[in-house]
């Protein structure tokens, strides 16, 4: 099995890939987007994070 996240300026996605790299399954979930100055656009990297591991888990209790 394979894992690939894909890192967004809006959201966290990972896929599980099986041993033929066939899609097995694929999470997402959005992140806050901070508007400090007009134009700039931050995030928390602590919530990015932690969603990153909620989604693991979650894929994993998945299959």
């Amino acid at each position: 099995m394979y894992i690939s996240l894909d890192q967004s300026t809006s959201s966290t996605t990972v896929f599980l890939y099986n041993n033929k790299l066939k899609l097995i399954e694929k999470v997402s979930k959005s992140h806050k987007q901070i508007q400090k100055k007009s134009g700039i656009v931050e995030h928390d990297a602590n919530e990015i994070y932690n969603n990153f591991l909620h989604l693991v888990k979650k894929i994993e209790k998945k299959n």
